[in-house]
């Protein structure tokens, strides 16, 4: 027994926890920065596809049709990506406010549902040509990623909050290729607090998915 520490969990049992957080955390920051290399894909080929880019732009030759297209574009995306919100409970889109408000009210009900629903309107604003950043849709559907890996295992020790800061870490993390970014904005701005319990579980996903979005992906 560690002297000082809880007398009904012995170090067998408190090394199963360690183990069984560790791997739920790696789990998460792969499946996170999978999931936001799609997205960061996806908006980037949407942009190419359309003429968003500038690179896109920098070829195409100055007329009405092409002012026209670079107006009708974005008027559609937001159209769709109005109805697609719409089927959200509330008929809005969940923002990172929402994740936050999560962590400090303690209230993890957001289904994943939502979460894919708000990731894809933000992918169609974004793809064709919204001008807002993709930070905060990544980092909010990373963190509902952390939330269904807690609600999936149930495993003792992984609580709602180190699923949360997991996956916007891990998210951070691979869209900005800065781990120690991911790991700082999941404490400073989600959980708003460095606790010992949380921080070890928030460093090995950011990490992770720091690792395989450029060890994997071969991200440049």
């Amino acid at each position: 027994m560690i002297p000082g520490a809880n007398r009904s969990v012995s170090i067998p049992d408190m090394l199963k926890r360690i183990f069984l957080v560790t791997v739920i955390a790696i789990a998460i920051g792969v499946i996170a920065s999978l999931v936001s290399q799609i997205f960061v894909y996806a908006v980037e080929s949407m942009n190419d596809v359309l003429g968003i880019s500038v690179s896109s732009r920098s070829q195409q030759a100055w007329g009405p049709g092409v002012i026209l297209m670079w107006v009708l574009i974005p008027t559609a995306g937001g159209l769709v990506a109005g109805l697609l919100c719409a089927k959200n409970d509330g008929g809005r889109p969940l923002t990172l406010v929402d994740t936050i408000r999560s962590a400090q009210s303690m209230t993890f009900v957001t289904p994943l549902r939502n979460a894919l629903v708000t990731a894809l309107a933000a992918v169609v604003c974004l793809g064709t040509g919204a001008s807002a950043g993709q930070y905060g849709p990544l980092a909010h559907l990373g963190s509902s990623i952390g939330l269904v890996a807690r609600r999936l295992t149930r495993v003792t020790g992984f609580t709602a909050t180190m699923g949360l800061g997991c996956g916007a870490a891990a998210a951070i993390s691979t869209a900005f290729n800065a781990p120690i970014a991911g790991l700082i904005f999941a404490h400073e701005v989600i959980l708003r607090h460095y606790s010992l319990r949380s921080f070890a579980p928030i460093t090995v996903s950011a990490v992770v998915g720091y690792l395989f979005a450029n060890n994997v992906f071969l991200r440049p």
